[in-house]
């Protein structure tokens, strides 16, 4: 591996996780969200952010899969799955 191949893997990493942010920072948006419009259903296709609108849905896709038992997209903890519910989002 050259310095080239893990500038630009560093560099992917780093855009994900811009991309996709950390559970705290997205909470915070829901809440935001939700003291603007009074809900937390979040389209996917959120124009005013349209990143958010992605983890959304790619985290009530996630806890579905865990009510169902089967195995999620991505990891939720089951503290973080409680929070969620406390602020009405689905």
């Amino acid at each position: 591996r050259n310095a080239e191949d893990s500038s630009f893997e560093s560099s992917r990493k780093k855009d994900t996780a811009a991309r996709t942010g950390s559970f705290e920072e997205r909470y915070k948006q829901i809440n935001d969200f939700r003291d603007e419009f009074g809900h937390c259903n979040i389209s996917r296709k959120y124009s005013a952010d349209p990143s958010l609108g992605e983890w959304c849905s790619t985290t009530r896709r996630s806890y579905n899969q865990i009510q169902q038992g089967q195995t999620p997209t991505c990891n939720l903890t089951q503290a973080q799955i409680e929070r969620l519910e406390e602020i009405g989002f689905k």
